[in-house]
């Protein structure tokens, strides 16, 4: 019997033909009619379902996998280059407190040299200034004034110093005399940059006689006690000032009160000009003291002489005593500590103790080999320590090594710690410049 439609049953349940699979060989099964008239064509593929291409498994593991070693690279090469940056900036900083003492001094007595060994040797440094003032005048009177001024006075002669006693004669080309008030010591020759130069040293002089002929300019002078020996041509002397104030006739007046408070103003005004003077133009590396200082004053010619008044001048010298600091600081340190190191100390506060003459005028400076001095006041003194060399003493060692180090050669110390770089490194570096050594301050 002829089936119909409905007799046709879907597979598993369906209700629609539709649901029934067609055969594999139909399904791919491309129908064309060809119009004979139009000759055209016709691709029938609506029946045709798109061929499914399975995925395939090698792609999704090789991405996941190139992913892991992608970070993985990343990850060595960050660390590499964090490792090149460290490296760059190897080194070591080794950070130390030195010791320190107490020094105090209860007038304490010394003595210092000119020369010599294993002594505190001194200095002389000398000083002079001219200053006027205007000063009222209170009538006139009739006077006989010798011209004054100042020279410099040169040793040539070889590295042996010279002294001049008081009124020793220089002479100018034309024959003018002038001579020197006090005794004076003329510096030998000195080295400079390789070169010996002349010793100096400055002083006033007045004229053999007075009147205005002998105010004159600046001029060189011989010595005439030296004529005939070798000294006249080496010993010799320049003018530093016109000579001036030489008088002979009436002149203004000043009164003996006024002429007192002038000199009084000038000589307050010069000591604390030369003072000044003297700081500045003593080396950095040594230093001078208030109490080590004599200055001395001269009264010269009155000078501009109108109906207001005159001027009156004064000549002033300072003769002071210089110490390099750190000998001083040493010899003091050796004097005062009680168990002393053998190693050098810095006294950087010196400037805080008072330092008197004993028994010395201002002349005796420029001559004598020796002075006393005493020492009050209190300071502190550090133990210095030689960094270069214990730059060397590290290079390449452990730095669980660095207090034996420290222990053995470097006393002075009295604790340090070390960072090495980069961290992980306990070795100091091979290269000594790559060592940085700090003190820590102690004030």
């Amino acid at each position: 019997m002829p089936k119909n439609i409905d007799d046709i049953i879907a597979p598993n349940g369906r209700k629609s033909i539709r649901s029934i699979p067609i055969p594999e060989n139909r399904r791919r099964l491309n129908v064309i009619e060809e119009d004979s008239k139009a000759k055209t064509k016709i691709k029938v593929s609506d029946y045709e379902e798109p061929i499914q291409r399975p995925r395939s498994s090698f792609g999704r593991g090789s991405s996941k996998y190139s992913k892991k070693f992608l970070w993985i690279g990343a990850s060595v090469g960050v660390l590499i280059l964090a490792f090149a940056i460290f490296s760059l900036f190897s080194g070591a900083t080794v950070t130390y407190t030195p010791k320190t003492s107490a020094l105090s001094f209860t007038k304490d007595t010394y003595t210092a040299y000119k020369s010599g060994d294993k002594v505190l040797l001194f200095s002389v440094v000398k000083l002079s200034e001219d200053k006027g003032v205007k000063t009222p005048a209170s009538g006139e009177e009739n006077v006989s004034i010798k011209a004054s001024g100042s020279i410099v006075v040169y040793n040539n002669s070889g590295k042996a110093e010279q002294k001049l006693i008081k009124n020793t004669r220089f002479q100018t080309p034309d024959g003018k005399v002038f001579r020197i008030p006090n005794e004076i010591v003329v510096p030998g020759q000195k080295m400079v940059n390789g070169s010996l130069i002349p010793g100096s040293v400055e002083t006033i002089v007045w004229a053999d006689q007075p009147g205005a002929e002998y105010n004159i300019d600046l001029s060189d002078f011989t010595i005439p006690g030296f004529k005939g020996d070798p000294k006249f041509t080496t010993i010799f002397a320049r003018s530093k000032t016109s000579m001036t104030g030489g008088f002979v006739g009436m002149r203004k007046k000043v009164s003996d009160a006024d002429l007192s408070a002038a000199n009084t103003t000038l000589q307050t005004q010069l000591k604390t000009e030369l003072m000044s003077q003297a700081k500045a133009q003593v080396p950095p590396d040594f230093i001078i003291f208030p109490n080590l200082v004599y200055i001395t004053y001269n009264n010269l010619p009155q000078t501009n002489p109108t109906d207001k008044g005159v001027t009156v001048n004064v000549h002033a010298d300072l003769y002071g005593v210089m110490f390099k600091k750190v000998d001083l600081a040493n010899f003091l340190a050796m004097k005062k500590l009680t168990n002393p190191e053998s190693i050098p100390v810095d006294v950087p506060d010196l400037s805080k103790l008072d330092l008197t003459f004993i028994g010395q005028s201002a002349r005796d400076l420029l001559k004598t080999d020796q002075l006393s001095f005493q020492v009050a006041g209190s300071a502190t003194a550090i133990y210095l320590t030689d960094e270069d060399a214990l730059k060397k003493d590290l290079v390449g060692k452990q730095k669980t090594e660095l207090d034996t180090i420290l222990k053995k050669s470097y006393p002075g110390i009295l604790e340090a710690n070390a960072v090495v770089r980069p961290f992980w490194k306990n070795v100091f570096p091979s290269d000594s410049t790559k060592i940085k050594i700090i003190e820590n301050s102690t004030n």
